[in-house]
């Protein structure tokens, strides 16, 4: 090499000391040294470097990744998933997405009683049919038929959907093909709660029961007599049942019987997610509060407030998108504000640090506080206007929310993909 020539001082490097100095780069900044020649833009693209930036900022595995492992592959699209992610944290910090608006003006919704996965909601039309919609285009899939009362409560995983109803029975349905695959029926009163978890699901009713069901087989393998009511609430993990009336219990199905019971002081259909670890108990409310309880003594050892500031501050965000910011008091910190929501990220979960408990699924937030005062008083003046937003669930690319502008409800979903 003659002199003056312009050297690459890592080009002896072995390839793991090389990724070892990547990984400590940030995403713009690999893929720029990418450009420089063949072995650094090879070195860019190995997927155990992208896997740990996507562990490290908490992005889901994507589920590629899966289907590959499935077919006996070592390596999945974690660089495609965190691009991805960085392009969808570019929109979401400038302000540019999509609005996508649900037609339900002639369906009958019943916006109570609704979910979503992030690419599919679900909602009740009509009482006692379900209705598919896209989150992807806004348009109704498909619509499963088969209750002959008020449908009540519906959770969705993956392809799955269950519902309760009036009609003292649990369906349970394949999104797909739109096919109801088994009613459960046993119950003789009718079916408030459902919780699902894994292939199994348990079922409320104001029968007095508590049902645990297999969906693949439609079999009913466990009943607890629990004093249930129409507002109670029950939680299940695959190994305990949660009832929670005036009292919460813990049930163990196996021996049917209720291991601990304590009084508890939070609104029972506020709840958004429960957790039981050991003796300890994270209950996580719909306006972002955060509680951990000690089950051996049902006293409330911990409120955490971290959800409350995102959720708030998420809230606060999508009715400037939806509203516009006209109305933002003098007051109002716009550059303190934008430099939070530039550390808030987009996620379907949110993560809980030194509580030993799991992410928190961010479904069904009502409006929050405004963040601070002057937000606040935004949103104070949008209620005048009768123009708000009820709920929001945050997805990793998307904003869903429940909008009421002149006591008209509508779905708009925010794409920042």
């Amino acid at each position: 090499m003659e002199a003056g020539e312009p050297q690459d001082c890592t080009s002896w490097l072995p390839d793991e000391l090389a990724l070892r100095i990547l990984s400590y780069l940030d995403a713009k900044d690999i893929l720029q040294v990418a450009q420089t020649c063949q072995r650094w833009r090879e070195l860019a693209e190995d997927e155990g470097l992208w896997q740990g930036k996507c562990k490290a900022d908490g992005i889901e595995e994507p589920p590629q990744v899966t289907r590959s492992r499935a077919k006996g592959s070592g390596s999945g699209p974690w660089k495609s998933a965190y691009t991805n992610q960085l392009r969808v944290d570019t929109n979401w910090h400038r302000g540019r997405f999509r609005t996508i608006t649900l037609d339900t003006s002639e369906s009958g919704t019943d916006f109570i009683t609704w979910t979503s996965d992030g690419k599919e909601m679900i909602c009740v039309v009509d009482d006692n049919t379900i209705q598919i919609w896209s989150a992807v285009t806004g348009k109704p899939i498909r619509t499963l038929v088969g209750h002959t009362d008020k449908i009540l409560t519906m959770q969705m995983r993956d392809h799955m959907i269950v519902s309760g109803s009036w009609d003292c029975t649990v369906k349970v349905w394949n999104a797909e093909s739109g096919e109801c695959i088994h009613t459960l029926g046993g119950h003789t009163h009718v079916v408030p709660q459902v919780y699902l978890h894994g292939n199994r699901v348990a079922s409320g009713s104001c029968d007095g029961s508590i049902r645990i069901w297999d969906i693949e087989t439609g079999r009913c393998l466990h009943v607890l007599m629990a004093d249930i009511s129409y507002h109670s609430y029950i939680y299940y993990d695959g190994r305990w049942v949660i009832s929670m009336n005036e009292n919460l219990k813990i049930w163990d199905p196996e021996t049917q019987s209720s291991l601990r019971s304590f009084p508890i002081t939070i609104p029972i259909t506020a709840i958004r997610h429960t957790e039981l670890k050991g003796s300890r108990l994270l209950l996580v409310t719909d306006d972002g509060t955060i509680t951990v309880w000690d089950t051996d003594t049902g006293r409330r050892i911990q409120t955490i407030t971290d959800l409350q500031t995102y959720i708030s501050a998420v809230s606060l965000r999508a009715n400037i998108f939806i509203w516009g910011d006209k109305g933002l008091p003098a007051g109002f910190d716009r550059k303190r504000f934008q430099r939070y929501v530039e550390n808030v990220r987009l996620r379907s979960h949110f993560d809980l640090s030194n509580t030993g408990f799991g992410p928190v699924p961010l479904w069904g937030f009502r409006l929050g506080t405004g963040w601070d005062e002057d937000g606040h008083r935004y949103l104070r003046d949008l209620l005048t206007r009768e123009k708000y937003i009820h709920f929001i669930i945050v997805c990793r690319t998307k904003l869903i929310c429940l909008t009421d502008e002149r006591s008209n409800e509508r779905m708009k979903v925010l794409d920042f993909n």
